[in-house]
């Protein structure tokens, strides 16, 4: 089956940024208290940091050996969606269940939601936004494969959200929506 979009990536390579991730919080921690912190050292910070790394190199160790398989592809019949890190379940939809993706950020605290809807009124939340995707040709191959599908006006434009006491709040001082 030709496809629009295929993106697919192993998570070793996420194991490497996590890698590089816990060097780089060992080197500044060398630097600090090598050059900004005279004589003042502190056994809770050095705890800290140290719990840390063995966290972050844990999460790299487990990255690296599962090295399962991040994968995105949109075709003329279907949008399928395979992401083991964040939910086991590998989603396969027909392109025409497909109304809309959804670009929702929190406006409390600033947390952001990639939903994608479908015709029976169920959501699935997409966690594209932790990898490289080239979120324009994939919202491009969607539009291809079905150009009812609503999309977000640019690939960074998120909505805004607010829960419905801030939103009572905000229309009980003057400030609508």
């Amino acid at each position: 089956m030709h496809s629009y979009y295929h993106f697919v990536r192993k998570t070793r390579r996420f194991s490497l940024i996590v890698l590089m991730n816990a060097i780089l919080l060992a080197l500044m921690f060398f630097a600090a208290e090598t050059y900004l912190i005279d004589d003042r050292f502190d056994s809770i910070v050095l705890i800290a940091v140290a719990i840390i790394e063995c966290m972050l190199l844990g999460v790299a160790i487990y990255l690296w050996t599962i090295n399962k398989q991040v994968e995105v592809r949109v075709s003329a019949r279907e949008f399928y969606y395979h992401d083991p890190l964040f939910g086991s379940e590998k989603l396969t939809i027909a392109v025409s269940d497909i109304v809309a993706i959804e670009q929702i950020q929190s406006a409390s605290n600033r947390t952001s939601r990639n939903l994608l809807r479908l015709k029976d009124g169920t959501f699935h939340e997409l966690m594209y936004q932790n990898y490289n995707i080239d979120r324009q040709a994939m919202f491009d191959a969607l539009k291809k494969a079905n150009n009812n599908i609503k999309l977000p006006e640019s690939i960074w434009a998120y909505r805004q959200t607010r829960p419905k006491w801030a939103k009572a709040a905000r229309k009980h001082v003057g400030l609508d929506d």
